[in-house]
């Protein structure tokens, strides 16, 4: 918005403060913030996204409807988002969420969020003129609060000259330093695209919208079984993932939980049933060691073997542990994601750092070997601690 004379222009300054004061002086007594941005009309690019604001507006709703004093930002400059998360109040012991739908880019391996004044025509000012993952992240952090909560639907295909950039699409993997107690969740894997959807939101949000209703979910299942519902309605297109650790146990909403009329509690479950798949085998995860319960493992298959591949994914993703409360997921590896360097699979391996990794990645080779299929122990050194991938692609 433009404001005209210098009246408007303090009204509007004003009136941001004001809105961050009110923020700050219910910080302590409430202890649950959320800041929630949808960016759609991108000024410099004459550019117009039809769901962030629509996404915002409703995950804004949701947060206040579970207790907490949220901060809605549509359509964005950099001053007003970059002032929002600087004027954040000490929130120590608190919750903090941060729920970002709009334009993001990746220079670099680096991602960033594009405010809406970005002008996005020269690489050297890309950082002047955005918000980077790792700033939000660091100014998070500043609040002291034990639980922070990074949410980014910024997956998008963008407008801005491509002359500067890497040419992949989305966001990267990129390698961040999350403190414990710190989660982020991303709206799709690397150099995918989000699925804006059909029906007033994007897909992502969707389904994040549907699972922020599910009582007593806690936050890494929470996380999971948004990952599950995208990549089952966008036919393996895209697939959200997550980073970071520490919060296994907190969930957004909590109520009591009804009894059966044998008085064993009822769980709720939102996701849609997995197609069938081949029979489950006998799981042998009784051998997992103690204390690897939080372990992310991502099921890989190429996509260049997808008729031979995929179904064994989906058997093995069967293995897991009745009580284990990490993210188990299957993704495709598509042939262009394959090329990339740090890819290039072409046999079955599993990926994880030695030697913390090397017992769970043991006990899942001997799991799969009862089902007939070899696979290849390869240590690496993943960035992200706790994660381990398992590639299927014979």
């Amino acid at each position: 918005m433009f404001f005209r004379g210098n009246k408007l222009r303090l009204r509007g300054k004003i009136g941001l403060i004001g809105a961050l004061f009110a923020l700050h002086t219910v910080a302590h007594a409430d202890s649950k913030l959320a800041v929630v941005i949808g960016n759609s009309q991108y000024q410099a690019a004459n550019d117009y996204l039809a769901n962030p604001v629509n996404d915002a507006q409703a995950v804004a709703r949701r947060f206040e409807q579970l207790g907490y004093k949220t901060k809605l930002l549509l359509n964005a400059d950099l001053r007003t988002m970059s002032q929002t998360l600087s004027l954040l109040p000490n929130n120590a012991g608190g919750t903090i969420v941060f729920y970002y739908a709009g334009h993001g880019i990746q220079i670099d391996q680096r991602n960033y969020l594009v405010p809406t004044d970005a002008k996005m025509d020269d690489r050297d000012m890309v950082e002047k003129q955005t918000l980077s993952v790792r700033e939000v992240l660091e100014r998070l952090q500043r609040t002291q609060s034990s639980k922070q909560i990074v949410i980014l639907d910024a997956c998008r295909n963008d407008p801005f000259p491509k002359s500067y950039r890497s040419g992949t699409r989305g966001l990267s993997r990129e390698t961040l330093v999350a403190t414990r107690g710190q989660m982020i969740l991303y709206a799709a894997s690397a150099n995918e695209v989000a699925d804006d959807g059909r029906s007033g939101h994007g897909v992502f949000t969707q389904a994040l919208l549907q699972q922020l209703q599910t009582p007593n979910l806690e936050l890494p299942k929470l996380f999971d079984q948004v990952a599950d519902q995208v990549s089952q309605q966008t036919y393996g297109k895209q697939n959200p993932y997550s980073e970071g650790q520490g919060l296994s146990s907190f969930v957004f909403y909590s109520a009591p939980t009804a009894p059966s009329a044998n008085n064993t509690p009822v769980v709720v479950n939102t996701v849609p049933s997995r197609p069938s798949r081949p029979p489950n085998v006998e799981s042998t995860s009784s051998r997992f060691p103690e204390g690897l319960s939080a372990y992310n493992i991502d099921f890989f298959y190429c996509e260049h073997k997808r008729a031979t591949s995929e179904p064994v994914t989906h058997s093995a993703m069967q293995l897991k542990s009745k009580g284990y409360s990490g993210l188990w997921r299957v993704r495709e590896l598509s042939a262009a994601t394959n090329r990339h360097s740090g890819y290039q699979i072409t046999k079955n391996e599993i990926r994880y750092t030695p030697p913390s990794e090397t017992a769970i990645a043991t006990a899942i080779s001997q799991d799969l070997a009862q089902q007939g299929v070899s696979i290849t122990l390869r240590p690496t050194s993943y960035p992200t601690p706790q994660y381990i991938s398992v590639f299927i692609c014979q």
